[in-house]
């Protein structure tokens, strides 16, 4: 196999989803790395992260999606700038 052919294959097995309810059931790493974005290592160290809901099955590692989005959820920052912009200082005079 060339190496033309082997991207072409590569290629072809990436899918882009519309929606939530059309990811698989479970994830794995590279799911996840592509769904948020990040670096595949990046996806296995948050498969092995605590807190992070993980399911092993053998040596795989996956992760429910409505387990992922609901995880997301939870960890998502409202307005990371509020607290800069009122510092709670106390002033003594």
């Amino acid at each position: 196999m060339n190496n033309s052919s082997m991207n072409s294959k590569k290629s072809n097995t990436i899918q882009r989803y519309c929606s939530e309810s059309e990811l698989p059931l479970f994830l794995n790493a590279e799911d996840i790395s592509r769904l948020l974005g990040i670096a595949l290592t990046n996806a296995y160290y948050l498969l092995r992260s605590d807190g992070f809901p993980t399911i092993i099955i053998g040596k795989r590692k996956l992760v429910n999606r409505d387990a992922l989005f609901a995880w997301l959820k939870e960890h998502e920052v409202r307005d990371w700038r509020q607290k800069d912009r009122n510092p709670t200082v106390k002033h003594t005079a």
